[in-house]
């Protein structure tokens, strides 16, 4: 299931086990108090920020603006990243 807008776009991956959304904002910057801690993956800086089971990631990808929420645990998440950057949830989408 996917939206698009002219400044975000954002897909989502559910089923019995785990719910994955990634959501794309265009031109955008992370705000300066989300996620206090960051992990690097790839040469990025991913910024965590965990509430309850819910995982919330967000990294800087060019221009863009890359933010994951997911149930996942936070290295399967972490993979998801680190073996596409551009898209993780694509390989959820082929599962």
């Amino acid at each position: 299931m996917g939206w698009k807008q002219e400044k975000m776009t954002t897909q989502l991956v559910t089923n019995r086990h785990y719910t994955v959304m990634e959501t794309r904002l265009k031109s955008e910057q992370i705000p300066a108090r989300f996620g206090k801690r960051v992990r690097t993956i790839n040469g990025l800086k991913v910024h965590v920020q965990k509430q309850g089971k819910q995982l919330n990631l967000a990294y800087q990808n060019r221009t863009d603006v890359m933010w994951i929420v997911s149930d996942r645990p936070e290295e399967t998440t972490m993979r998801l990243i680190q073996r596409s950057p551009e898209s993780p949830i694509d390989s959820l989408l082929t599962e």
